[in-house]
Parts: structure tokens; sequence; C-alpha cells
């Protein structure tokens, strides 16, 4: 992937390029099964399938939110318990369902938060950038 709008796959063996999207991000996307997973610079979340770099979904996460103080920023995303994870630069957390693209949930966090949350010891841990570590548990 790269910030001139391009995430592509290619071959180990000989790196012949199997596919482009254009896609714009400045996040890693993750793979998970046959899907990769990527946020984009507008505020949408993707998902395409790995074998082709076809479009599955894709979901604005800024839907729903109230408006931002200037360009809202995300990190991530981040798959655990069954969700992506995102981080806004205004400090919203956002779930999204990988299977289908819609958005579970949203939590204010108070607090910008630049980078992706960490999963570690069944938690989801979450750094703002003033330093506070704010950790949720699964029940």
């Amino acid at each position: 992937v790269g910030l001139n709008g391009g995430l592509s796959a290619y071959g180990l063996a000989n790196g012949q390029r199997f596919w482009r999207v254009d896609i714009l991000t400045s996040q890693m996307p993750i793979i998970a099964g046959m899907q990769i997973f990527a946020l984009t610079e507008k505020g949408d979340m993707v998902a395409l399938n790995r074998r082709d770099g076809g479009t599955r979904w894709v979901t604005a996460l800024n839907d729903g939110l109230p408006a931002a103080e200037g360009t809202r920023y995300w990190s991530g995303p981040v798959l655990a318990g069954g969700r992506l994870i995102a981080t806004s630069s205004d400090g919203y957390a956002v779930s999204v369902n990988p299977e289908t693209g819609a958005k579970l949930a949203s939590t204010n966090l108070d607090e910008p938060t630049t980078l992706p949350p960490v999963v570690a010891e069944d938690a989801l841990f979450f750094l703002t950038d003033s330093g506070r570590i704010i950790s949720f548990r699964q029940k």
C-alpha cells in the first residue's frame, strides 16, 4: 500500500503484480482469511477480496458521529473479538462487523487518539494522545 493511492498484491516468487486498487491510505491494512481490511484517508473502512482485490463492502466511519472541528483522521483497523476497530483523531472508537461492514458501536473516548488500539490479554487498549490508557475487557 502506498500514499500514491494504490493497494497492490504481488507474487512472492517472481514479483508479478496480481491486482491493484485505487485506495489512498496511510494506515497498514490487515489480512484475515481471504479478506483485506483498510482505512481510507476519506474515513471509509473497506473490505477487499484477497484473491482479486474486488470490493466486498465500504463503510463510512464518520456517518452518525458529530461533526469534527477540522479534519478527522482514522487509525487502524484492528481485528478483535470478531470486530474491526478504528480510532479517530478526535477521540472516537468505532467497531464494524467484518462480514457485512455494518457499524456495530461507536464510543467517545473523550480524548484524541492517533494510534490504533492494541489487543492483549483479552482486552482492547487505547492510548490517547495525552498518554492516558483506556482498557475494555470482553465479558
